[in-house]
């Protein structure tokens, strides 16, 4: 059986690969069609970004295209990324920061140009940016994906399930130093098992991460990458990834925890110091269009921030999930806390806390990007 497996990973890579460029070609010509090329030929916008391959070869080429600019992707976990717009201390000048959840936009607003962006005002209040520094456009949800081969005859409806014995070394998790799904992940948890200030919600966390010795990886897309390959059996993820690898073939099972999954808007931010603010600009507003927003909802398995573009989703029906309490405002001034606190409890965990080897930035153009498989960072 692990022979065939391996055979049908190929296959349904190359279906994402198609996918992603024929939909980068729709939207281009579509786009090519409504909206006015810059004046400015061949400008670059410096993109960073810790989205999946899948989601930035579908949605820049059509930007590329309609506004005559080549954009340059810097990719990286979001910890990484932000952590190299704070010190400056990059390779080439910074445009704009596209996705992460807004939690570290708002932790980050000095590093920003307010902006408002068209369509902002459609946007549900209580995910507006009160100084505008950043612009939310899409929900990302937290879930539980399990490996099915790896994981017969094991029930796992809750991250209580995760803590059976037979998973301990079975399970994939995104550092929540690093990685913006990864902390998202921890949020959920803590706020499932009693809230981030509760000492047993923390206990669960150092079963889960470091009793179970999980494996902790520095950005999701590993996560995602070793449950396709087997490497482990059962990885926290979100749902729109969730839904992608299902979707293009891989065997695996999507779980929405018992306890409850966590939602937060991911965002995209106009970087200080820009050489292109109108082209910024635009990529914003570009986001936010019906065209995007549409297409979020309809082939990228994501849900978009405008709710009247949701009902095209077929993702399950957001009424019959179980959703958690962010607190998100409560907990933006504990970001560091609750990091430092992760770290803490690693160090607790008998030296399971392994240091993170810092990994090369990626800098490539869609060009570079578009032969490569879509989903993996």
């Amino acid at each position: 059986m692990a022979r065939k497996t391996k055979k049908k990973w190929p296959s349904y890579l190359g279906i994402s690969f198609l996918l992603a460029m024929v939909l980068g070609l729709a939207w281009a010509l579509h786009w090519d069609q409504e909206v006015p090329k810059s004046s400015v030929p061949e400008a670059r916008l410096v993109v960073y970004s810790p989205n999946s391959n899948g989601l930035l070869a579908t949605v820049v080429p059509a930007f590329e295209q309609a506004y005559g600019v080549r954009v340059q992707l810097v990719q990286d976990s979001t910890g990484n990324l932000f952590d190299r717009l704070k010190s400056g201390d990059s390779k080439s000048d910074v445009d704009l920061v596209f996705g992460g959840s807004t939690l570290w936009y708002e932790a980050n607003q000095d590093y920003f140009i307010p902006y408002a962006a068209k369509g902002a005002e459609n946007l549900p209040a209580s995910y507006r940016a009160k100084d505008q520094t950043y612009t939310p456009y899409a929900m990302e949800g937290t879930v539980i994906l399990a490996n099915r081969q790896l994981t017969q005859g094991l029930t796992i409806h809750s991250y209580d399930d995760l803590l059976n014995p037979s998973l301990q070394g079975k399970i994939g998790l995104a550092d929540p130093r690093l990685s913006s799904s990864g902390f998202s992940q921890l949020l959920t948890i803590l706020l499932a098992k009693g809230g981030y200030q509760s000492e047993a919600a923390w206990d669960f966390v150092g079963q889960l991460y470091f009793d179970q010795e999980a494996q902790i990886y520095k950005e999701s897309s590993e996560v995602n990458r070793g449950l396709v390959q087997g490497q482990v059996a059962v990885g926290l993820s979100t749902e729109a990834v969730a839904q992608q690898l299902i979707a293009e073939g891989a065997a695996l099972d999507l779980i929405y925890p018992d306890e409850g999954s966590l939602y937060l808007p991911a965002g995209v931010g106009i970087a200080k110091g820009t050489k292109h603010l109108d082209l910024a600009q635009a990529f914003v507003d570009y986001l936010l269009s019906d065209t995007v927003q549409a297409s979020l909802a309809e082939t990228l398995y994501q849900r978009p921030i405008l709710t009247d573009q949701e009902q095209k989703s077929d993702l399950r029906d957001w009424q019959t999930i179980k959703r958690l309490s962010d607190e998100s405002w409560d907990i933006l001034d504990q970001q560091d806390q609750l990091r430092q606190r992760f770290e803490k409890e690693g160090v607790k965990a008998s030296g399971r806390n392994r240091p993170l080897e810092q990994k090369p930035e990626k800098t490539e153009s869609l060009r570079r990007l578009l032969m490569k498989r879509s989903y993996f960072c």
